[in-house]
């Protein structure tokens, strides 16, 4: 959704689009994706493993905003923490240090389970 449609500040703004970055980051490393998958299907892979998990925290709400997916995979190549090789994204070094910020524990046990990746891509 738009964020004129949300009505919400850009100061929480700021902080949901540093939760996501965070989010993607620590989602590569933890399935092993670095330049394999798209910043959509990253954020599919979160919203799976939040219906999975039955745990509330907005990814499945991203995984259909369009426009709020460009922004986040724009945002990610602006502040340096990706690179977009084709549509695939590899994260840098800025990036890798990203990926130390922990999900909430039912979303990373349940990313953990997803081997690799191997059944979403």
């Amino acid at each position: 959704m738009e964020d004129m449609e949300r009505n919400i500040s850009s100061e929480m703004r700021e902080f949901e689009l540093n939760m996501q970055i965070n989010a993607v980051s620590r989602t590569i490393v933890l399935l092993g994706i670095d330049g394999v998958a798209t910043v959509d299907e990253i954020v599919g892979a979160l919203a799976d493993a939040e219906v999975e998990a039955e745990y509330l925290c907005g990814f499945i709400e991203l995984s259909k905003a369009q426009q709020e997916k460009k922004q986040l995979g724009y945002e990610l190549v602006k502040r340096g923490l990706v690179t977009i090789e084709g549509r695939k994204i590899k994260l840098t070094d800025a990036g890798k240090d990203r990926a130390g910020v922990n999900l909430p524990t039912q979303i990373e046990t349940t990313l953990r389970s997803f081997d690799g990746g191997r059944q979403l891509f």
